[in-house]
């Protein structure tokens, strides 16, 4: 086998698209003229429902994790706020969510705010973030 068939480093700083489920009701999310209030598909005038997520491997989600265990050292232990700065690392974009009827950026606070509407949101951010298989075909070469 191929040695470069093994890397998963390069797809994880690049990240990939998880298509949300509802936290509460389970479906794949959809946005747009025939998907209805709770976010189901009701035609294909749809846009799907989700966000741009990086793997643990990233560098830049490492560094983040450094950052935050550095601020435990130092005595800051607040154990919610490093979770939710931590998986807020993960995320880059949002797709197919508004805010105020705008498209919702990835600022600090609005992935904050995204992350306090459920603990289902995290769950699925972190389980996406943690399996390589997710980030592997972004970079799989030879």
């Amino acid at each position: 086998m191929e040695l470069t068939r093994l890397e998963t480093k390069t797809g994880a700083s690049k990240g990939a698209f998880l298509h949300l489920k509802h936290p509460a009701l389970g479906h794949l999310m959809y946005t747009g003229p025939d998907a209805d209030s709770d976010g189901r598909r009701d035609g294909k005038n749809v846009e799907k429902v989700g966000c741009h997520v990086l793997g643990l491997e990233s560098e830049r989600v490492r560094e983040r994790a450094k950052a935050i265990q550095g601020k435990k050292l130092k005595g800051d232990d607040d154990a919610e706020e490093a979770g939710i700065a931590f998986v807020s690392s993960l995320v880059v974009s949002f797709n197919g969510l508004t805010k105020d009827g705008k498209p919702l950026e990835a600022t600090d606070e609005n992935k904050r705010e995204f992350f306090a509407q459920s603990d289902g949101l995290v769950e699925q951010v972190m389980e996406f973030a943690q399996d390589r298989a997710n980030f592997f075909g972004v970079s799989a070469t030879g």
